[in-house]
């Protein structure tokens, strides 16, 4: 995909080395974002504007309802919100009151996007604020109705379409009432296990664009196989990610489906006896309530709907990708509002902005990305806040970054089922883009997000050349549908231009990770026509290729694959952490990809530092692993340049073997560490405050303080639910004391 600035395409600039900050220093700058910048305005009267579904454009937009004699109100579009907000400044320069567009409740279809641009910005003491009005829910949605719905075939019911004619309206989603419905499917969907039910499974290649399959997949053959698609898993193990593509041809007596796709024999993305798929939008499998198919040949739909149409049912379709774009802007907020039912793109689009804030939106069922911040040659994003946001089933990523971007919080958002269609998707995405310069900037926050129940990893950042604090974040059940996923996953991306040759391999700006939580990371391989529960191939703590100066310090890990693994990683610390019931607790690895003498070089002093690794449910606990194809850890010289230093660690394992822990002490490492109960005060629900008789305590452990974990003030995390419900029944036990 090409990122632009408004249509501009990016340049390439010269390279300029980025050096990393202290963590002091880091602190230091996150402790003056304007994380309430907009605090700033003066009092006073506002200059306010209103827009209503029973508005109008011809109004003046001043008063909030229309008036008795429906002369004037508040206007019908957003646009025209934006339009008298510039002509009002046109015309009072020197205007001293600050500017709101208040958004009244109900649903707007938008036709096309709401572009804010330099025009639209505020100042720091006059910000402008779009804003729902108080106690209203404004929706902003991306979809069509659909209308004149008749008889088919028993209860499936059918409309024209005409604007989808000769596919010039494809979507992959179709709305009820506001609920996603499912697309017709083979085999069916299954509600008592939605993840790991309702799947067929590959029979292997029959060529780079076709593949092998089951009796019974199909209930009759197809009257037009090209209108249908396989939603199939792909990557090693059958479980990266996920892809879509259409068939071409089925031929039924072979059992083979012909589709439009070329890496069939691909060792990763190929085609195997592992991949699990399903075949959609096939009119002969719409058989069950709430499904539908679109044929966009003929430009007609077919909807089993669950419940009848009367009664004011309403079903849309997906027909536009962006809901708003702001392009140069300056000191601007948007809240309370709620963006939903779009199809490509991203349904917010922040690109070369300062000082903007998205707060206590709701961003719901988008069709790709919900939220991008880009900045590029022509216009770094910086001071930017997203905060307080509520991220759900999004086909893609919730927040997609990337570029140059410096000084922003990604804070407080509650992100849960993304990467609804793109398997590979982490709801918190940092991507690098090339847009010329290298030294893209610094001191981004990711922090106290509360992330769970995603198919892959969390949070991804794969910009190397800035620094981010990823800390007090709560992450639980992420890598449920696929394998080789970490929760928190950093990397100098070797795949999209950062290395080009590895005799010139970036030096790693160096991301903070720290104080986060992290819960039941169980990843799923395919067994027999099965997918099996957990996996192990996963990770909670994932440093991928090539990643330098990290420090990972005093987070909780629980039941996770790998508790931290690093990929041809340097000088990385792994420092006070907590590693609880995982497969495998410290591991590091050199990918067959990176296989060469200068990265063996490259892959050095790593420090292991004063970690409680705890085990009491029959895996290993031996401090560190090594994996590879490669021969860089072959020879205990090599490993002890991996590994500069590992002591002061405290480990547990229930069952009292150590003995591969002697062999690891034998090699230098872990003189004055100890193999003992840490002492937690409840693990079994994972309470892992340590109790003050610790050993750990002794070896200078610095206690971990879930408290300040997950979201704060206006939205509850698991965790912060369960200290109030801890607080009330202490309480609760004080006065029965009293």
């Amino acid at each position: 995909m090409g990122w632009t600035l408004c249509g501009r395409q990016c340049v390439a600039l010269k390279r300029k080395r980025f050096h990393a900050l202290t963590a002091v220093s880091v602190v230091a700058s996150l402790l003056m974002f304007p994380s309430e910048a907009h605090a700033l305005a003066k009092q006073g009267k506002d200059i306010t504007f209103y827009v209503s579904i029973d508005g109008s454009d011809t109004w003046s937009g001043k008063i909030a309802a229309p008036n008795a004699t429906s002369t004037d109100g508040p206007f019908a579009t957003l646009a025209q919100a934006r339009d008298a907000v510039r002509d009002l400044r046109q015309t009072q320069m020197n205007s001293k009151e600050p500017i709101k567009i208040v958004v009244r409740g109900g649903k707007y279809f938008l036709a096309e996007p709401l572009l804010l641009d330099k025009q639209d910005s505020g100042t720091p003491d006059l910000p402008i604020v779009w804003t729902a009005y108080s106690g209203e829910k404004p929706v902003l949605s991306g979809g069509r109705k659909i209308t004149g719905w008749k008889p088919y075939q028993g209860k499936i019911l059918e409309a024209d379409l005409p604007a989808a004619k000769d596919g010039k309206w494809r979507f992959r989603q179709l709305f009820f009432n506001g609920k996603e419905q499912i697309r017709a499917r083979t085999p069916n969907f299954d509600p008592d296990n939605p993840l790991y039910g309702g799947w067929a499974y590959m029979r292997g290649s029959a060529g780079s664009d076709a593949f092998k399959y089951g009796a019974g997949l199909f209930k009759k053959r197809l009257s037009k196989p090209s209108l249908a698609e396989v939603y199939f898993y792909v990557g090693a193990g059958a479980g990266w990610g996920s892809d879509i593509i259409a068939i071409k041809s089925i031929d039924y007596d072979n059992l083979i489906v012909h589709a439009r796709y070329s890496m069939g024999e691909h060792e990763h993305l190929g085609f195997t006896s592992i991949n699990r798929f399903r075949v959609e939008n096939a009119l002969e499998e719409l058989d069950q309530p709430g499904e539908w198919c679109l044929d966009w040949e003929e430009g007609k739909a077919y909807f089993w709907p669950p419940t009848g149409l009367g009664d004011g049912g309403e079903v849309i379709a997906p027909a536009l990708g962006t809901l708003m774009t702001v392009c140069g802007t300056k000191w601007l907020t948007i809240s309370g509002i709620t963006f939903t039912e779009t199809s490509g793109g991203d349904a917010m689009r922040l690109e070369g902005v300062e000082h903007v804030t998205i707060r206590d939106n709701h961003f719901h069922a988008v069709g790709n990305n919900a939220l991008s911040l880009i900045g590029t040659k022509d216009g770094e994003s910086s001071w930017n806040v997203i905060q307080h946001n509520e991220f759900s089933y999004a086909g893609n990523e919730a927040i997609d970054a990337g570029g140059r971007l410096r000084s922003n919080q990604i804070v407080d958002n509650h992100i849960y089922h993304c990467g609804a269609f793109n398997k590979y998707a982490h709801p918190i995405t940092v991507r690098y883009l090339n847009v010329g310069e290298k030294s893209f900037g610094g001191d981004n926050l990711i922090a106290h997000n509360y992330i769970h129940d995603i198919p892959t990893g969390a949070i991804h950042v794969a910009n190397p050349f800035s620094r981010y604090v990823i800390e007090y974040n709560e992450i639980r059940r992420a890598g449920l549908e696929g394998n080789e996923v970490g929760a928190i996953v950093c990397r100098v991306d070797t795949y999209t231009g950062v290395v080009i040759d590895l005799s010139d391999i970036p030096e790693m700006a160096g991301h903070i990770i720290r104080h986060n939580l992290i819960a039941d990371v169980p990843g799923c391989r395919v067994e027999g026509d099965k997918c099996v529960t957990p996996n192990h191939w996963t990770f909670a703590i994932y440093l991928d290729d090539l990643s330098a100066n990290c420090k990972v310090y005093g987070n909780i890990v629980a039941r996770a694959g790998y508790g931290f693994w690093t990929n041809a990683g340097r000088r990385n610390t792994v420092e006070n952490n907590i590693f609880v019931n995982c497969w495998n607790q410290i591991s590091f690895g050199v990918p067959p990809h990176l296989d060469d003498e200068r990265v063996y070089q490259y892959v050095a002093e790593n420090r292991i530092l004063k970690n409680i690794i705890y085990n009491d449910a029959g895996a290993d606990t031996f401090t560190i692993k090594f994996h590879s194809d490669a021969g860089i850890f072959r020879t205990p010289e090599s490993r002890k340049r991996v590994v500069a230093e590992s002591d002061y660690n405290l480990l547990f394992r229930k069952n009292g073997d150590y003995s591969e822990f002697g062999q690891w002490q034998n090699l230098g490492y872990d003189g004055h560490s100890l193999t003992t109960d840490p002492m937690f005060v409840d693990p079994k629900r994972d309470n892992y405050r340590l109790k003050a008789e610790s050993p750990a305590l002794k070896m200078g452990f610095e206690p971990v303080d879930l408290r300040q974990v997950g979201v704060r003030h206006n939205r509850k995390s698991e965790a912060s639910a369960e200290r109030d419900k801890s607080q009330v029944k202490a309480a609760s036990a004080r006065d029965n004391e009293d």
